[in-house]
């Protein structure tokens, strides 16, 4: 492979990174506008499995986010070793967007968690 390819293969994994976090984003907002809306309808056991398929999803999302990461700096280090300058960004910047993008989708998921956990107990004490 010529140097050109590692940069398209780079710039096709910095869009993957881009969609990953938009569809997570996305699936997030989701869960939050449906237990605002419909938290007085919902039983306990449909919250418990909402919560559990939506923080299994963003581990799922966590996981491909940490592997293209890793890709993207693999690719890096071939492009190095074969004496080619590396994919033009600042320095560290896989480090930097994988750090902040996990502390992002950790305290976004636990807050949703935990707002949606919120919403049923108003529910509940509302209707009591």
């Amino acid at each position: 492979m010529n140097p050109t390819d590692y940069y398209e293969l780079q710039l096709l994994i910095i869009g993957v990174l881009n969609e990953n976090f938009e569809f997570w984003l996305g699936a997030t907002f989701g869960v939050i506008v449906a237990f605002h809306f419909a938290a007085k309808t919902i039983s306990i056991g449909l919250l418990r499995i909402t919560v559990f398929l939506y923080v299994g999803t963003s581990l799922m999302f966590g996981y491909r986010f940490a592997n293209a990461l890793s890709g993207f700096a693999h690719f890096n280090e071939v492009l190095i070793a074969a004496g080619y300058e590396p994919y033009p960004a600042l320095p560290n910047v896989a480090s930097v967007i994988g750090g902040v993008t996990a502390v992002v989708m950790l305290v976004g998921t636990t807050s949703t968690v935990m707002y949606v956990y919120r919403c049923y107990k108003e529910s509940v004490e509302s209707n009591a």
